[in-house]
């Protein structure tokens, strides 16, 4: 069985800004790095980002098989996240990365 990660989106592109060096990295390129990384490792990932979701369905072209991603509109990625985690079938099994 693979293990699923929700992970919020902003708070580790805060993240790879504050401690990459310089690391200029952008959603997309964010979304690509956590494909290969769910790819390596087996894990299937929730992709939460605050915000409207891009025109011309960039949030779908930034989803693979192993990353689905999703802006959370008029919520917050933390208010989508604990529906996600209140919802879950076995949610001790989720593993969730944020620093809220």
């Amino acid at each position: 069985m693979s293990r699923t990660v929700i992970i919020d989106g902003n708070n580790l592109l805060h993240a790879v800004h504050a401690y990459a060096g310089g690391t200029n990295i952008g959603r997309e390129s964010l979304a690509r790095r956590i494909d290969g990384w769910a790819r390596r490792g087996g894990a299937s990932v929730a992709l939460v980002f605050d915000g409207a979701t891009p025109s011309a369905g960039l949030a779908k072209q930034m989803s693979s098989e192993r990353v689905a991603v999703q802006f959370s509109c008029r919520e917050t990625a933390d208010d989508v996240i604990i529906r996600m985690v209140e919802s879950a079938e076995r949610p001790a099994s989720l593993r969730v990365v944020s620093t809220d």
